[in-house]
This record gives structure tokens, C-alpha cells and sequence, in this order.
């Protein structure tokens, strides 16, 4: 018994196990060492300075990624969860009607498929609720939309989901140091595959009826898809080539 207590997984073990449980967390290294940086769960190290998580700090993960999935909960008050279970009490109930994201569950293997589904964008805040959902300040949200990173929903200042996963990849973004102002060419690439994927089945929506349109939808998602899947075999080659497979 005293064996499995002490028993420490290794980083890559972890994201399998989180993998395997969050599906639709999109979890990586990463957003582990980013949540790390958080202060969400402090593994140990080995000599070697290599991370080992304990089933406790397995535990806390789960705990983090069930409240971002099921409750949409920003870091902060997570960490304020996690400290009162630390001191032996129960975590605050989360209300039932409080926002929730909406997941997209046609995601295949690790490539998330673009949805057009309106559910998306039933889940809307206002820009101060944005900014405290991905930690960033007001002014940096400002930023993101002057500079057309993020954009409220048409004829709204309400911000959507889709907003937000933008806001809190560049958040993560910026613990490796990148800045708002170094992602302009990844907007105009996905402009630029959009564009493609217009020009393909565009045509198709012309006096089309309601069936043949969602056809369409759904075809303009599966192309979407599998650019991404190119896109991120393309870089995964490329990455190895720059800095060597791993090993």
C-alpha cells in the first residue's frame, strides 16, 4: 500500500491519463506546466529537475478541468477552491445555472473540428466577465479586440465562446513570452483557409435548400478539419527537423 502512495507519474504519464479522461480539454504539456505556473499543483522534481506528480496532484488537475469544462470557473476562483480543500473543507457549490461551456464533441483524435453549431453561442458575457474568465486585464482584452484578435458577437458587445478559447490561448501564449501583436500572421492563415474552404463550397450555397445547406456546414467542417490535421503534421515535421525528434 505504502508503494502506490509514493508512486510519482512522470509529465507525459499524466497528460495520457488526462487525455484518456478530458477528450475534450484539449490537454497538453503545455496547458499542464501553464496551470503548474498557476499555481493549481506544484509536482515534485527529481535531481535532474525532472516534474513527478503525485496522485493528489493528479487529483487537482482533474478537479481543475472538470471546473473549466463543466463550469466554465476562471483559475482564480479554481485556486480558491483547491486552497479550502487543502485545509479539509468542502469546495464551494457551484450553481447549476452558472455559465457553462458548450463542448464540441465531433473532435477526432487530437485535432479539434471547427463547429458552426449555434449552440456556441449560447454562453455570452461581457467583456469585463471576459477578462476575469482568462485572467487577463481589461485594458489587455481591449488590446485583443483593437487588434481583431476577438470580436463580440455581431450586433452585441456580448462576447461568445469562441471569443473566450481565443482570449485564454493567448494567455497561454504569452507565459512562453508571445505577444498579442506576434499572432496577426496565425489570424491571416486561418483567414486564408477560410477563404479556401469559401471558395470551394461557397458555390454550393447558392439556391440550396435547408438539408443541402447543412450538408454543406458540414462538409465546410470536415474540409476545416483535416487542413488542421495537414497543418499540424506539417509543423510536428518541421519542428523535428529544427530541433530534433524526441527521444
Amino acid at each position: 500500500m505504502q508503494q502506490a502512495v509514493d508512486q510519482r507519474l512522470t509529465i507525459g504519464a499524466v497528460l495520457a491519463l488526462l487525455r484518456n479522461e478530458f477528450p475534450d480539454a484539449d490537454v497538453t504539456i503545455s496547458k499542464i506546466r501553464f496551470l503548474e505556473a498557476e499555481g493549481l499543483v506544484e509536482p515534485g522534481r527529481t535531481p535532474t529537475g525532472y516534474r513527478k506528480f503525485s496522485t493528489a496532484d493528479v487529483d487537482r488537475l482533474r478537479y481543475t478541468l472538470r471546473m473549466q469544462r463543466d463550469h466554465f470557473l476562471p483559475l482564480k476562483v479554481i485556486r480558491e477552491h483547491l486552497d479550502k480543500i487543502d485545509r479539509g473543507f468542502e469546495p464551494p457549490t457551484v450553481a447549476e445555472n452558472a455559465p457553462r461551456v458548450v463542448v464540441d464533441e465531433t473532435a477526432d483524435d487530437a485535432i479539434p473540428a471547427p463547429s458552426l453549431s449555434s449552440v456556441r453561442s449560447t454562453v455570452t458575457m461581457s467583456l469585463t466577465d471576459l477578462a476575469e474568465q482568462v485572467e487577463m486585464s481589461v485594458p489587455e482584452v481591449v488590446e485583443l479586440r483593437q487588434m481583431k484578435l476577438i470580436a463580440p458577437l455581431p450586433g452585441t458587445d456580448e462576447y461568445g465562446v469562441d471569443a473566450v478559447e481565443v482570449a485564454r490561448g493567448i494567455a497561454v501564449l504569452t507565459q512562453f513570452g508571445i505577444e498579442a501583436r506576434h499572432l496577426r500572421p496565425v489570424m491571416n492563415a486561418a483567414d486564408r483557409q477560410v477563404q479556401l474552404i469559401s471558395n470551394l463550397l461557397g458555390p454550393k450555397l447558392a439556391g440550396s435548400d435547408a438539408q443541402a445547406a447543412d450538408e454543406v456546414r458540414d462538409e465546410a467542417q470536415e474540409l476545416a478539419k483535416e487542413l488542421l490535421r495537414l497543418q499540424s503534421t506539417v509543423m510536428r515535421t518541421i519542428l523535428a527537423e529544427e530541433f530534433g525528434s524526441p527521444k
